[in-house]
């Protein structure tokens, strides 16, 4: 029988993804951790790039299907609840600035989906 798991529920604020509590595993009482000076490394490392990707959503110089097609490819990667600000900002923008696009019928099926 399967073992259920459960959401731990984080703060609204907070823009971290959910945690998962899963149960323990029954192969080994394995831990794992990182050292601190890792942790520290990664984090300095991440937080150029973030900064970079937030530059790319909020470019102003975009056509609206590439900026689309990026918050797209951040949301299969998993990553866009580092940008959820910046991705509501454009997405208004998008539809409330080029809503004749859409009723001149610009937008293909795949600019639809997205």
């Amino acid at each position: 029988m399967a073992a259920a798991t459960s959401v731990v529920n984080a703060p609204e604020e907070s823009n971290n993804p959910p945690v998962k509590a899963f149960p323990p595993s029954l192969w080994a009482d394995m831990s794992f951790s990182f050292d601190n000076q890792v942790l520290e490394k990664f984090a300095e490392t991440v937080e150029p790039l973030k900064e970079e990707v937030r530059s790319m959503v909020m470019a102003k110089d975009t056509k609206p299907i590439d900026k689309m097609i990026l918050i797209d490819t951040l949301e299969r990667l998993g990553v866009a609840y580092h940008f959820e600000k910046e991705i509501e900002d454009q997405i208004e923008q998008i539809f409330k600035f080029h809503a004749n696009d859409l009723e001149d019928g610009n937008y293909d099926l795949f600019t639809t989906a997205l």
